[in-house]
């Protein structure tokens, strides 16, 4: 991607008048679902995504897949890399005093995944507009790593994309933080943009682009009831909360999220998601589990599909498979 050209030429919509943005919410090893989505996506339409969509956004696990796809590995191998390496990234450390007071698991097996995906890639080499959302943990402030489309974005060009994955899925209590090159330690964007819809509609704001030329589809990693026994509210210490805090914060952003840009975009935004019929961590590695992921990609994408291609109006009716819907 010609980067200074957009920069100053402007960013030229890939169907010629709308932006379409593509927005993948965190949720752990349930990126297999947005994976195994996308990958019946990229089948359907002919197109890898980072030559169909305009921008990604992608927070956490989801920010793992928006880099990915920016460098057109399919989404097919982005599904099997986490199934392949579910347990290595969250391998359980020894049960000690110490390890009760750290993290739940050292993020060694994440970074090999990520260092044998990505190699030496960098945000620049995206071949799509990139944001990649984290937080700047010192300041207790939001930072969106971008690709350099516009003047005044000139340092987040250079970072490592293994290093960026890392910065955006450093969930607290689950994985340590993170420093990008030399820089102060960033966390999970999963505390503040879980659902990363509305960066991408304020970066298409940013672009000069109004509402009735963004398009936008969101998919999620499966939702389900928060079950947790109000008694832990009202002790209201981290002991007792541990991941479930993490866990209120991501969910309760993602709804929320949900709701403004549906207001804002109203039917140029279509939501993909799922009900999970009972809980799954962040951090779950049991095969069964993580094939219920792929079931319900494969579901939803059969239900949902003919009204996406409607929303994005490049591809007719009459190109859609027959075994859609089947």
């Amino acid at each position: 991607m010609n980067w200074e050209q957009v920069k100053q030429l402007g960013w030229v919509p890939r169907d010629g008048k709308n932006l379409r943005i593509l927005s993948l919410d965190g949720g752990g090893i349930r990126g297999i679902f947005p994976a195994t989505y996308l990958a019946r996506f990229e089948k359907e339409t002919g197109s890898p995504i980072n030559q169909y969509f305009d921008l990604i956004v992608g927070t956490s696990t989801g920010g793992i897949l928006a880099l990915g796809l920016s460098i057109g590995i399919p989404a097919e191998e982005l599904a099997t890399m986490y199934i392949m390496n579910a347990a290595n990234i969250f391998k359980k450390k020894k049960l000690s005093i110490r390890g009760i007071l750290s993290n739940q698991f050292k993020n060694d097996g994440l970074r090999n995944m990520l260092e044998a995906v990505f190699k030496n890639k960098r945000i620049a080499d995206a071949d799509v507009m990139l944001c990649i959302p984290s937080v700047e943990h010192s300041k207790a402030s939001p930072k969106v790593f971008k690709t350099p489309h516009c003047d005044h974005l000139f340092n987040d060009y250079k970072y490592s994309m293994s290093d960026v994955a890392l910065a955006t899925s450093a969930a607290p209590t689950y994985f340590p933080a993170v420093k990008v090159d030399g820089n102060d330690c960033k966390i999970d964007g999963g505390l503040w943009a879980n659902n990363p819809a509305l960066v991408g509609i304020a970066e298409a704001f940013t672009l000069g682009f109004n509402v009735d030329t963004i398009k936008m589809l969101s998919i999620g990693t499966g939702s389900h009831m928060y079950a947790v026994d109000n008694k832990i509210a009202e002790k209201s210490s981290l002991i007792r909360y541990r991941s479930r805090i993490v866990d209120l914060t991501m969910q309760l952003q993602t709804t929320s999220a949900d709701y403004t840009a549906r207001h804002l975009l109203k039917d140029n935004i279509h939501r993909v998601d799922f009900q999970l019929k009972k809980p799954m961590k962040l951090s779950e590695t049991k095969l069964t589990r993580l094939q219920e992921l792929q079931y319900e990609a494969n579901n939803q994408f059969m239900n949902s599909y003919v009204k996406v291609n409607s929303l994005f109006s490049q591809y007719t009716q009459a190109t859609i498979h027959s075994g859609i819907g089947n």
